[in-house]
């Protein structure tokens, strides 16, 4: 067994480091192919604002909305789960008010002053928006207590004492004496709000398989977040934002953030030996390809802060796991 385990550690480990070395060859690629088509759009099709429809796109945080319905399809097959009609359209609003009362919250407290775009945005749209999320959220409870059953409320519920605890430590982070970085405590919510109402469903299938890829999502946004403040470490230094990149520096959270993408790494290839079926082989190679996708990016940090490319790949990594929906 000793021997077996090695073994996988250095078939990891050299993998790793292929990857590694080529990676420039294929982001240098991709990259080009990615400004190729850009100009070709841009020039052919004139469409001078492209980049403001896409960056408005972010600033509303739809692609957050679009990640959670990829993982939630993800969860959804891999635990063969038939949840209701009503709850897709829930999850996407409910991860949509989350994200931007977060926002809100930190445009509110900077007054204006951030030098980060999105918070400019959402404080110069402050009252649109928390209408918007008055309106929405009275929308969403009049769904859930309609038409879902009882089990799901009752989770739910706490669920939003769990944000709504988060959302006060926000207020009073100053006054705090200890807190958790805040990228662990959105990956946490994140991928709960999403795996909950699945798992409720179809508990039977929930085995230890279930329960560590759910850890390695966790993990993956986690590390997303971490990886984000980490390209913005000036930005957030300007506003004293408490990221994680700016509470503990760039070279631990670089650090931090190769080692648990490599643990990550690992603990995919070894559960390859415990999956069966097609739809887990797949899941695990969408998992294994999110992970390298980071790897890639934080090895070449040059690279992917053009353009702000990082924000690009990092939420069209959380859009893969939708893949496995055509399994």
């Amino acid at each position: 067994m000793l021997t077996k385990v090695m073994m996988l550690i250095g078939v990891t480990y050299i993998l790793f480091r292929f990857f590694y070395r080529v990676n420039q060859r294929i982001i240098t690629y991709f990259i080009g192919l990615h400004h190729g088509l850009l100009f070709l759009l841009l020039h052919t099709f004139n469409m001078p604002g492209l980049f403001q429809r896409f960056t408005f796109f972010r600033f509303l945080s739809i692609e957050v909305m679009l990640d959670a319905l990829a993982m939630a399809i993800f969860a959804v097959k891999w635990l063969h789960a038939e949840p209701p009609v009503s709850w897709w359209p829930v999850l996407c609003v409910s991860v949509w008010i989350i994200y931007t009362t977060d926002h809100l919250i930190d445009a509110w407290q900077l007054k204006g002053n951030s030098t980060i775009a999105r918070h400019q945005f959402h404080y110069k749209n402050f009252f649109p928006l928390i209408s918007a999320v008055f309106i929405l959220s009275a929308v969403n409870l009049f769904v859930i207590f309609n038409f879902f059953e009882i089990e799901i409320i009752v989770t739910g519920i706490l669920l939003a004492l769990l944000v709504m605890v988060y959302f006060t430590a926000l207020f009073f982070k100053n006054r705090l004496t200890f807190s958790l970085p805040k990228e662990l405590i959105v990956a946490l919510v994140f991928v709960s709000g999403v795996w909950f109402t699945p798992l409720l469903i179809e508990s039977q299938n929930a085995d230890i398989l279930t329960v560590v890829v759910v850890f390695i999502f966790v993990g993956l946004a986690f590390c997303e977040g971490v990886m984000v403040s980490w390209f913005e470490y000036a930005q957030d230094k300007k506003d004293s934002h408490t990221s994680f990149a700016f509470v503990y520096g760039k070279v631990i959270s670089r650090k931090m953030l190769r080692l648990i993408l490599l643990i990550i790494c690992i603990s995919i290839i070894f559960l390859f030996r415990f999956s069966t079926g097609l739809v887990e082989n797949t899941g695990l190679i969408v998992l294994l390809t999110m992970d390298i996708v980071l790897i890639m990016v934080i090895s070449r940090p040059d690279w992917f802060a053009k353009n702000g490319l990082y924000r690009i790949v990092g939420d069209l990594v959380f859009m893969l796991p939708a893949a496995i929906y055509w399994i």
